[in-house]
Formats: C-alpha cells, structure tokens, sequence
C-alpha cells in the first residue's frame, strides 16, 4: 500500500470516529430538549459552512442564481427533512439505546431502495435481498429490546423515522447534485433551514423558550456544541465528501455502515451506554449484513465505458453532466436509467 494510500485511510478512520462521536456528545447536553439540541448543532454547521459557501458564490454568482431560481421547492423540502431528521434522531437518543438509535437511524440505505422500487425504478435483485436482509435484522432488534440495555420500541421506531427523513434527504441531494449545483451553497442553505425548522419545533412543540435558540453561545454546554458542529458536521461530513474524490465509493461506505458499532462503542466508553444485549448484537450484525448487500448491488450498477470504480462529478471539466446527457439523449433508456442508479448512489452517500 502506498503512502497516500495510508494518508486517505487515516482520513476515512478519523471521519468515521469524528461522525460516530455524535450521538455521545449529544447526551451530555441536557439543559433543553432534543429539539433544540439539533438546531444548536445545525446552527453551528452552518455558520461554519459559510466561508466556502461565499468562495462558490464569488467563484460563480449564476450559477447560485441559477439553483435558487429552479430548485427553490428542492431547498425548501431538502431544509425541512434535514431538520426532520436530526430533530428525530435527537429525541431517539433520549427513548433509545444509543446502540439502537444508530442501527434504525443508519438503515436509510435500505429506505432509498424500497423508495426506488415504489417509484418504479429498476431495482437490482440482490438490493431486494439485502433490504429483506436488513429488515429481518431490524425486527431482532425492535421485538428483542432489554430494559438493562435502555432501549424501547417507541425510541426505536422514531430512530427508523430518522432514516426515511435522511433517505428524502439523499434522494433530493442526488438530485440537485446530478444538476451540479454549488455544494457549499446548498449544504449550507439546507443547514440553515434545518436550523430553522428544529427551533419552531422545539419551541412549539416541546415548549422551549425562544431565546434558547442561541442559549448555547453563554451556557457550559458551548463547548459540547461547537464540538458537534465542527468535528461530527464540518470536519467528519467535508472529509467523506472530500474522499469521494480519491476512494472507492464501496470503500467508504463500508466504513459508514460501522457507525452503529463505533458510536456505541464510544458511548460505553464514557460511561453512557451499557453494554448492548444479545438481540442487539445479533440483529445489529444482521442490518449490516444488509446494508452492506445493498451497497455492494448499487455499486455493481455498470455505465458503458467506464472502467473506473469510483465516480465523482467535476464540476470543472464537467464530465459528468456531458456523460449524463449523452446517456439519457441515447435511444437506450436501460442504460440511461442505469447512469441516474449509480450516480444516485455516490451522491447518497455524499450527503449523508
């Protein structure tokens, strides 16, 4: 293996720790509700996210018009899941077992398929087997939950609400991404709108006062929160998407699908999570199983031509939107629906 090699892969270990130390660091916030929990870490992203955002819109102002100006109804759904799914998520950790809570919250990769499938999209046979897979796993874990471990059915059924949210959340990405959108500019709208979102729902429906929504600027918990934005959100997401440039889209996502492992593992550590029951270890295993069948499946998707495994759209040179459009221009509408398949699958992961 080659040194930069063993450079991109330190990278990916530390983004997956970075990611995976999420769920800990939200638990010692407990001065407000996991509403407002996720609008602090949302706001804090986005603050974080605007220097690059106006880099893109000083690099190029049309093309930020552009996105605003057509995709407006994607920005606003997109803002809105993406507040769905942390406000979720959030309130999972506090019903849930941290271990239970990234196992359902991390099965979105199942969602995307079964959401293909009722869009009437080709679905490859062996996606269908590994959504099978990981919904067998996934009933192990819910019908086997264990009082000593903190977990309850309830807690787990909303962390499952996460991964429909976060899955709405990747197929719009995919969308605006197959459009080259400016990255930057719409991660950092979309956080904003999250933001946004997860404090009209903690003020309105967890009743939370208003000024909370910047009460972490002069509380003991600004640490905690700066922490989340920058490590889990800045530092842990830029870094997968930087990745897509150099690794194997499988690669990456094979690391992604160890979340639930390492994140428990983590919260074990410091001392707030007891050890996972039987059932959980047993069903965990299973909805991996799974999700890594369907990542494999969608990564097997093949365009004429290209012998690469990895896929990444260059906005510069604009290779993909050239290939795509050459693709779905051709009177062979398999394989053009074969090109919006994989490139779906790159961007899902992107994203997330």
């Amino acid at each position: 293996m080659h040194a930069r090699d063993i450079g991109l892969y330190g990278i990916l270990v530390f983004a997956m720790a970075a990611l995976s130390s999420a769920a800990a660091a939200f638990e010692q916030i407990t001065s407000v509700s996991p509403f407002m929990k996720a609008c602090w870490r949302l706001e804090v992203t986005a603050i974080l996210q605007i220097v690059p955002m106006v880099y893109e819109i000083r690099k190029d102002p049309e093309a930020v018009k552009t996105m605003i100006r057509d995709c407006w109804h994607y920005l606003l759904i997109s803002g809105l899941c993406l507040g769905l799914t942390f406000s979720l998520w959030c309130w999972s950790l506090d019903l849930t077992s941290i271990a239970h809570s990234l196992l359902f919250s991390c099965s979105a990769p199942l969602v995307v398929v079964v959401a293909y499938f009722l869009l009437c999209k080709k679905v490859a046979p062996l996606e269908i087997v590994g959504v099978v897979i990981g919904f067998v796993g996934l009933s192990v874990v819910i019908f086997g939950n264990s009082e000593s471990e903190g977990s309850t059915w309830y807690g787990d059924v909303i962390a499952f609400m996460t991964a429909i949210t976060l899955a709405i959340y990747m197929l719009i990405g995919k969308k605006l991404m197959e459009k080259c959108v400016p990255m930057w500019t719409y991660l950092t709208i979309a956080n904003m709108e999250a933001a946004l979102w997860a404090y009209i729902f903690a003020v309105a429906v967890q009743g939370d006062a208003p000024i909370e929504g910047i009460q972490w600027i002069y509380t003991s918990d600004w640490l905690i929160v700066i922490y989340l934005g920058l490590v889990p959100g800045a530092l842990g997401h830029g870094a997968i998407n930087w990745l897509l440039k150099f690794m194997s889209c499988l690669v990456i996502s094979v690391f992604i699908n160890f979340e639930p492992v390492i994140g428990s593992f983590i919260g074990w550590v410091v001392g707030i999570q007891p050890p996972p029951a039987i059932y959980t270890y047993i069903g965990g295993a299973i909805v991996m199983a799974g999700n890594l069948t369907v990542t494999y499946a969608g990564s097997k998707v093949k365009i004429p031509g290209d012998t690469e495994e990895k896929f990444y759209l260059d906005e510069e040179k604009g290779k993909t939107e050239e290939m795509r459009e050459s693709l779905l221009d051709d009177n062979d509408n398999d394989e053009g629906e074969k090109f919006e398949r994989r490139i779906s699958r790159k961007h899902s992961f992107a994203l997330a």
